[in-house]
């Protein structure tokens, strides 16, 4: 009886236990895709702030602000990496506690599903770093991009005026002589 109460008891254990883990990984998995949503809206906010800059600011301002936003993005990526190993440690230590409670075969199976899914969990978090970056460089290269091609549209609207400038000056002074020469015909005729 006392053996089978204990066996009943390491069960709900168990059993609560998986429930509370997969709590934390739905309340998890929500969560990460709350920020990387809100983050991908403030980027895009921050990335259009920026463009506006560019057309005011000195080149000095951009690489600062660029340097920040590495520095931010550096620091999220290891806090994240801190959290993942401490829940890995943590996950790592219960899972030793419970390894003389039950059989050899399912401590060994939960042991080899919290390692995949530490290492899918790990997977997924640098392949979304990843991707991000990837946005933030690919947006900063579009805004540089745009930025050089209105220059550059300036530069040949400047160089169109310049030659136009220069082509009804050639016209008015040769319509000037072609009356001078007339003129002076004329004057010629009379005398």
């Amino acid at each position: 009886l006392r053996s089978n109460l204990t066996q009943q008891n390491a069960a709900a254990t168990m059993i609560q236990s998986s429930f509370r883990r997969y709590l934390s990984i739905s309340n998890y998995v929500f969560t990460l895709a709350d920020i990387v949503f809100c983050q991908s809206i403030w980027r895009r906010k921050l990335a259009i702030h920026q463009l506006n800059r560019l057309r005011r600011v000195a080149a000095a301002t951009i690489i600062q602000s660029t340097f920040r936003r590495h520095i931010t993005m550096s620091n999220y990526i290891f806090t994240v990496s801190d959290i993942i190993i401490c829940q890995s440690v943590w996950r790592m230590k219960l899972a030793t506690m419970q390894v003389d409670k039950i059989r050899r075969r399912v401590a060994a199976t939960m042991i080899q599903s919290t390692f995949r899914r530490h290492i899918s969990m790990s997977s997924y978090i640098f392949t979304l770093s990843d991707i991000i970056i990837c946005q933030s460089v690919c947006r900063r290269l579009l805004a540089i991009r745009k930025a050089e091609y209105m220059a550059k549209e300036r530069r040949s609207a400047v160089v169109i005026q310049t030659l136009a400038r220069s082509w009804i000056s050639r016209k008015l002074l040769e319509q000037k002589k072609l009356r001078k020469a007339i003129w002076i015909k004329q004057e010629r005729r009379m005398m």
